[in-house]
């Protein structure tokens, strides 16, 4: 078989063609036609529907914005109400307790409220409506945190019981509620607005649709009719195909090994080959777009606007010349994938120099495209943000001196921020020794280890020679290793170094508010309870995520077995949907079936029509604010008995104190007329003195529990005998036994018992443990003191057949002010601290107490548990000696009252010492500088000049410098020691002064003198 001649065979670029075939070429044409108008018929109405689809999607996106804006005006209302709600229940709690610690909450909440209605002002910035009532909201929100500061003014004032009467009266729950009722309002206004959104929503989406289906119909008719057209037209082209399959066969060698894609059309654009790239490229197999048109294949955009770019190949037929691409062009391959693509397009003529095709060169460019495309947003971002940032920005060029040590810089770029945060001008080229010759030499030393290491550092730093600003510096280098070119970020902070600490608190403040807000369990249901939206807060507050949550009835999940068996649940739906919102405060439970206190409103959704949709929830977790209210309510509970026993104990102590003053007063009387009757004198005296050791005692009792409380006692331990304190408890006790005719039986160990004790404090919890029977015991009972090891430790216990304690009572017994409730035995009294004391006391030495009573009038049993200790230390035999007969001493006494002067005179006088007295301060200070005593005892409260003030003055004169002053005060506690310490006072004794601790003291300043 022998091949045609080249010359003689058809050309895909030659216009030659059988004339049998012409008419059939412009049947095709025709054909191809009619494809491109039923083609342009689909793309205009799929056009169209996507125009009106848009344009619904926009309406649905447009009320589903406003819809999220009015959830959230609803949202922040609900935040305010909050707000001032945790304001009012701080001050209740602070006026209830008087404990500062529940201002927290109050201080918290005034503090937001101004920026949680900014919140509400932005979320209404759009509707006129909603901000004519702003004011309205404002002004009553201002009028109760007012009403709530007068309150605490008045408490900080002094004035509890007006901030008390002031809270309960009606003016503050008339305040809340006029809070309340605009909030209401304008939440009702939002809940109308979502209705009618919700409707508007419905109707786009119904519109939208509609749209889309129609377009669909109309687009896919006409893309059958035009695919109908082009499969007949392929067909027929099929035939004259085989004409040219040698001519193909040709060029199909060149064009399939180049790397460019080629596509070849005829004189009327349709496609007549596509070489191996052109099909990588375009999707399309060279079968398949044969026969096309070149724009069903090759379909190109701009990039930016998305336009259909005019085929390149259409107007190289068109105007016979070459035709390169327009910049920012994309193709659309057949699985819709873009590419960015180059090159031209040419046309193909024949030997006469007519056009009869085209040939398409083009390749992909996508990945050049991207890197420019990155290249140039990164350089867009950098400048832009170079420009804009509020910080300062430069580049600078570190210059080094010939020992390679950073001495200079010299700035190379800065951006506009640069001269308004550090106050040079024109700097770009100038060194800064130039601009600012005392720049610390710090800045140079650290930009110069940035640009020799590499690292990057970030410091805060002032720059004196910059009118002391200071600097939150981050410097990088830029460039690569040895480039000497520093980058420098950094911002004035001058301003907020001095508000640093109000920042970190406003952050605090705003980090809690939006944790408060990310609280809230916000969710939809249908008219029938299913849930139909979720958020995070769900998931927070009840512990269910989407997927559990959507479609399930909310109600079931949420509420509890018991509101759902009396129907709580049900009657705040029906309220929701007859009334519009509910509000609940109850107890919900969690996934897991954990219970949780929960604050919320449920709101009914109607559309136009007043047909009820289904419910919006709003809610959140306030457990906490719950367990505080209890708390408060508790801590009122507590107060309120806390004043009752305050008062009985008041009333008792008055009655305590008499009851030895009286028989110290008629002791005196007895002594004025007994004066020759040496032994009345002797029992009066021993009487009064026992009552005055009673008042005594109960001072002490009450100054002792002051120290435990405020932590300031302190034992004195030392290794002693438990017979040791024994029996100074029951010396201490023998005379009130005696009075009232009570036997007392002490039984120890064989084997003596070492505790690591203080023994007065020991003796003292003894004494008042058998003080305590004996008072509780009535005449002629009996009293046991027993003592016995077990355990390592030692179990004393006090047991009497006296009144007893009720079960009841015994729980409390050691409560302070506790008093045994005996209504018909009002001779048995007490403060009601001394079981308290002794509780403390046998705590502090780590041991424990513990009472057993079988019930009124079967009397009671104290138990005292001590941890056992090694061997007592014994005596060394110093301290057994005998006290050598003392000097006399000048002492000068100083009290404005004169009875009590001349009493301590008569017994320091007793005591072999000279005395004088003085009245005051001034006449302190004269009598000090004329007498010159060894000692001065001197009282504080004094008219014209107090003890304090004459301390000091002594202590300021030569004469005075060493003469030893001993405060003589009432008060006893360790602050009142140390503040007579300061004015220069050697001792402290406390009123009444002993007779054996003003010797001691005399011994003690003489021993010290020799």
């Amino acid at each position: 078989m022998e091949l045609e001649p080249a010359s003689s065979m058809p050309s895909p670029f030659d216009g030659s063609q059988p004339s049998s075939e012409s008419h059939a070429i412009q049947r095709r044409k025709r054909r191809w036609e009619i494809a491109f108008f039923c083609f342009g018929i689909a793309l205009a109405i799929l056009l169209a529907g996507a125009i009106l689809g848009y344009v619904n999607t926009v309406r649905l996106i447009d009320n589903h914005r406003r819809v999220f804006a009015t959830q959230q005006v609803i949202a922040e209302l609900e935040g305010l109400l909050s707000l001032v709600k945790d304001a009012e229940t701080g001050q209740r709690g602070y006026l209830l307790t008087e404990d500062k610690k529940y201002l927290e909450p109050y201080n918290a909440a005034l503090a937001e409220v101004p920026a949680q209605l900014d919140k509400i002002k932005t979320a209404i910035a759009d509707d006129t409506v909603q901000q004519e009532r702003m004011p309205g909201l404002e002004r009553n929100v201002a009028d109760k945190l007012d009403e709530l500061q007068r309150t605490l003014d008045l408490m900080n004032g002094g004035d509890r019981e007006a901030a008390l009467k002031l809270v309960d009266s009606d003016i503050g729950r008339g305040l809340m509620e006029n809070v309340r009722q605009s909030i209401d309002e304008m939440q009702q206004f939002e809940h109308d607005q979502l209705r009618r959104r919700a409707q508007q929503s419905e109707t786009s989406f119904r519109t939208a649709i509609a749209t889309i289906l129609l377009s669909a119909t109309l687009g896919i008719a006409s893309v059958c009719v035009a695919f109908y057209l082009a499969v007949r037209n392929i067909r027929q082209k099929a035939k004259a195909a085989a004409i040219l399959a040698e001519q193909k066969e040709r060029l199909h060698i060149t064009l399939t090994s180049i790397g460019d894609a080629v596509i070849s059309t005829d004189a009327a654009g349709k496609i007549t080959f596509l070489n191996p790239v052109a099909e990588q490229l375009t999707g399309w197999t060279n079968k398949e777009a044969s026969g096309r048109s070149l724009t069903a294949v090759f379909e190109i955009v701009n990039e930016t606007t998305r336009a259909t770019v005019e085929n390149p190949a259409d107007r190289a037929l068109r105007e016979g010349m070459i035709v390169g691409l327009a910049n920012h062009t994309i193709l659309i391959a057949k699985d819709r994938s873009e590419r960015f693509i180059d090159d031209s397009a040419a046309p193909i003529r024949d030997s006469s120099g007519q056009i009869v095709g085209a040939v398409l060169v083009f390749r992909d460019i996508s990945q050049r495209r991207s890197i420019e495309k990155e290249s140039r947003m990164h350089e867009e971002r950098y400048h832009t943000l170079f420009n804009t940032i509020d910080e300062g920005f430069c580049v600078i060029e570190m210059l080094f001196d010939d020992a390679g040590k950073p001495n200079d810089y010299r700035f190379l770029e800065i951006n506009p921020a640069f001269e308004k945060q550090t106050g040079l001008v024109d700097a770009i080229g100038k060194r800064m020794r130039e601009l600012a010759p005392d720049h610390e030499e710090l800045w140079f030393q650290t930009y110069g280890q940035v640009a020799t290491s590499g690292e990057s550092i970030r410091f805060v730093q002032e720059a004196k020679a910059l009118d002391g600003r200071w600097f939150d510096v981050y410097a990088f280098r830029v460039g690569q290793e040895g480039s000497p070119h520093v980058a420098i970020l950094f911002t004035d902070i001058t301003e907020r170094r001095k508000s640093e600490i109000e920042r970190q608190e406003s952050e605090l403040r705003f980090r809690t508010l939006v944790e408060q807000v990310q609280d809230y369990a916000i969710f939809m249901t249908d008219a029938d309870g299913r849930a139909t939206s979720w958020n995070e807060g769900v998931q927070r507050v009840l512990g269910f995520d989407e997927e559990e949550f959507i479609g399930q009835n909310v109600v079931e999940l949420i509420f509890t077995p018991e509101d759902l068996q009396c129907g709580i649940a049900q009657a705040e739906l029906d309220q929701a949907a007859a009334v519009g919102s509910a509000s609940d405060d109850r107890w919900m439970q969690r996934k897991d079936g954990s219970r949780f206190w929960a604050a919320g409103v449920t709101t009914g959704l109607h559309d136009d029509a007043g047909n009820l949709l289904g419910f919006m929830k709003v809610m959140r977790d306030q457990t906490e604010r719950k367990r505080l209210e209890d708390e408060l309510r508790q801590i009122a509970a507590d107060l309120s008995e806390a004043d009752r026993r305050k008062t009985e104990f008041l009333a008792t102590l008055g009655h305590e104190l008499r009851n030895p003053l009286a028989p110290i007063r008629t002791g005196l009387e007895v002594l004025k007329s007994a004066q020759h009757d040496p032994d009345l004198v002797v029992k009066v005296l021993s009487t009064m003195e026992r009552q005055a050791q009673q008042m005594a005692r109960l001072i002490d009792d009450l100054l002792d529990v002051s120290r435990i409380t405020r932590g300031k006692l302190e034992l004195r331990t030392r290794e002693i005998k438990l017979e040791e304190a024994v029996r100074s408890a029951v010396e201490a006790t023998q005379p009130f036994l005696d009075e009232a005719n009570h036997t007392l039986t002490v039984s120890l160990p064989d084997e003596p018992v070492t505790l690591n004790a203080d023994l007065n404090r020991l003796a003292q919890i003894f004494s008042n443990l058998l003080n305590n029977a004996a008072k509780y015991t009535p005449d002629g009972g009996h009293i046991a003191l027993t003592a016995q090891c077990e355990d390592g430790e030692v179990i004393v216990s006090v047991k009497d057949d006296g009144v007893g304690i009720p079960f009841e009572q015994q729980a409390q017994i050691f409560e302070m002010f506790a008093q045994i409730d005996r209504p018909l035995e009002k001779g048995y009294s007490g403060l009601g601290i001394g079981l308290t004391l002794v509780k403390q006391l046998v705590e502090l030495h780590k041991g424990s107490i513990e009472v057993h009573s079988d019930g009124a009038d079967r009397g009671s049993e104290f138990r005292v548990h001590l941890p056992i200790s090694g061997e007592p230390e014994r005596e060394s035999p110093a301290e057994l000696a005998a006290i050598p007969k003392r000097k006399k001493l000048r002492v000068l006494i100083v009290d404005d009252n004169k009875a009590a002067a001349t009493m301590l005179k008569m017994v320091v006088k007793m005591l072999g010492n000279d005395v004088t007295t003085a009245d005051d301060g001034e006449q302190a200070i004269a009598a000090a500088e004329e007498f010159a005593p060894d000692i001065v005892l001197m009282d504080l409260g004094m008219p014209r000049m107090n003890g304090y003030e004459a301390a000091r003055f002594i202590r300021q004169q030569p004469w005075g410098q060493k003469m030893v002053l001993v405060a003589l005060t009432g008060w006893g506690q360790d602050e009142d020691r140390q503040r007579t310490a300061e004015a220069g006072f050697n001792h402290h004794l406390v009123k009444p002064a002993e007779p054996s601790d003003l010797q001691q003291l005399f011994a003690s300043i003489e021993s010290s003198d020799a």
